[in-house]
């Protein structure tokens, strides 16, 4: 993924997360957010898919492109297991705390 590329998907997820959270917080929000941004994503053409999997105890949802990179759009409801605080929107390489146990859609 170029730069460009990647800034208008974080430009992208960003304005797609403000629009359904409406200022709320994200916690417990994953599916609510991720879900049609998927759908939306795909449309553009965009080939992607959502993950169902789990961070710490608590099951999370997330998008995951060809090329194995996610896209977590309710990411800033963790920290990571050393404190360190997530960007409202995350995308990179999985996490090693981001356990994938199915795919959703």
């Amino acid at each position: 993924m170029t730069k460009k590329e990647f800034n208008k998907l974080l430009r992208d997820a960003t304005n797609f997360r403000k629009g359904i959270l409406e200022g709320q917080p994200s916690k417990a929000m994953c599916f609510a957010v991720a879900a049609p941004l998927q759908g939306y994503l795909s449309f553009t053409g965009l080939k992607c898919r959502l993950i169902e999997g789990g961070v710490g105890e608590w099951v999370h949802f997330w998008i995951e492109l060809p090329d194995g990179t996610i896209l977590d759009p309710t990411a800033d409801q963790f920290e990571s297991p050393d404190g360190l605080k997530m960007p409202p929107v995350y995308i990179g390489k999985k996490p090693d705390w981001y356990l994938q146990e199915a795919i959703a859609l």
